[in-house]
């Protein structure tokens, strides 16, 4: 696996301690990561931790994203992840540290799974008889899980970018030039003149650095990848016909629609969890920057944008308190459940039953887990999920239904009406 393809190294060591929503449990693995650094013989420390912290940190987190890509991990723990670490980091000692953060993140995620716990004791159980660096982490996970404070930390891909191939250091992305990683390295990027692009940066670095031999083997590997380029997008002679383009421009009109729909979606939510929680909302966060931080990490996770803005906060207990709050209201993981019960598709249909959910909300009939009302947002998400049909856009559905009602209300008043007169039939009483 082509680490760049799922993992962009943060540059900065403030990256961990001060940007990320994790940033209070970053910064307690960084004072024991300090603590540990110089030889301590007498705790069979004898030598030197000397690779950066940086270096350990993006480890760390490139290591379980790649936990949360692969679907069983524990085939194959050592060779797939512990050597991939030391191999890395050219360092044992640095492996071992690199897995006992990974352990303490792991056990410190808010939305932990079967996956993670697993993996979680397998390093325990690897590292407790070993390792000289594991026990001294073990007390970081133990102390906030005693505390009752979890993080919402979300493990996903960010591949590097592309689009100036020239300023890359393909030396190290490569492992020196790896033919493998040289193949994997060309697919970065998502059509022939990009992968073109990279292929030329990739062999212009390799003659600056090697010197020349009319039999390197590079050079056979270099011409066949420019081939498999050519041969992966065939030329179309006809180009496209009028039918195409009109698809295409379709096909895209129907994208904007569903980005825009998604940003309104993004936004109630993030303005629902923004007025539950008292630490954020005191600390003036805005709407519209939760909505820039999500789109500069490309996320719709708000869990994970809250919490880089609690991170944020300068008063430490003002920080520990928004990241309890925003743990507490982490979804717990739960099986996907497959619904085989479908919306009747008629005309009104959807619209009348987004209207009954509606009332019964304002009413109170739906309660979250700990007894209090559960979000509107969560409880259309759930129906929609049970009815297999996309209720998301019930607040603007309700609207214009609204706005088209006559002045008696009667259409919108309509399904209720008639959900009246079936009980009193099902009472056997006239209506």
């Amino acid at each position: 696996m082509l680490r760049e393809k799922i993992y962009c190294d943060r540059k900065d060591l403030d990256d961990f301690l001060l940007l990320l929503p994790s940033a209070t449990l970053n910064k307690s693995i960084y004072d024991t990561l300090l603590a540990v650094r110089e030889p301590d013989p007498e705790h069979d420390r004898p030598h030197r931790l000397n690779v950066p912290a940086l270096q350990i940190f993006n480890e760390a987190y490139y290591q379980c994203i790649k936990l949360h890509i692969d679907k069983h991990p524990e085939e194959d723990i050592y060779n797939n992840y512990f050597i991939d670490a030391r191999e890395n980091l050219g360092s044992t000692i640095a492996a071992e540290v690199v897995f006992s953060i990974v352990f303490v993140l792991l056990s410190s995620m808010a939305s932990r799974t079967v996956k993670t716990e697993n993996f979680a004791q397998i390093i325990r159980e690897r590292l407790t008889p070993k390792s000289a660096y594991f026990g001294l982490f073990v007390p970081i996970a133990e102390h906030f899980n005693s505390i009752g404070l979890a993080f919402p930390l979300t493990f996903i891909p960010e591949p590097i970018d592309v689009k100036l191939p020239g300023k890359l250091n393909w030396a190290s992305i490569t492992h020196d030039y790896n033919p493998q990683l040289v193949a994997e390295a060309v697919l970065l990027a998502p059509n022939e003149d990009g992968q073109h692009a990279i292929l030329d940066a990739i062999e212009t670095q390799y003659k600056l650095s090697h010197p020349f031999n009319e039999n390197d083997i590079h050079d056979q590997s270099f011409a066949s990848l420019r081939d498999a380029i050519v041969a992966r997008f065939p030329k179309d002679a006809q180009g496209f016909k009028k039918e195409d383009c009109l698809a295409i421009n379709t096909s895209l009109i129907a994208q904007k629609e569903e980005v825009e729909k998604a940003f309104a979606d993004l936004s109630r939510k993030y303005r629902d969890l923004l007025t539950d929680n008292q630490e954020l909302k005191k600390n003036q966060f805005t709407i519209d920057a939760l909505l820039q931080i999500a789109y500069e990490r490309k996320t719709r996770d708000i869990y994970l944008v809250l919490g880089i803005f609690a991170a944020g906060i300068s008063d430490l207990p003002s920080r520990v308190k928004a990241e309890q709050e925003i743990a507490d209201n982490t979804p717990e993981p739960v099986e996907p459940y497959t619904s085989d019960i479908y919306l009747n598709p008629e005309k009104g249909m959807k619209l009348d039953m987004e209207r009954i959910i509606n009332v019964a909300w304002k009413l109170g009939f739906f309660v979250d887990s700990k007894n209090k009302p559960a979000k509107k947002y969560k409880v259309f998400h759930a129906f929609g999920s049970f009815l297999n049909s996309d209720l998301s856009n019930y607040e603007s559905s309700l609207s214009e239904g609204r706005s088209r009602a006559n002045s008696d209300c009667d259409n919108e008043l309509a399904i209720f009406n008639a959900m009246l007169n079936k009980q009193k039939e099902i009472n056997g009483l006239s209506s």
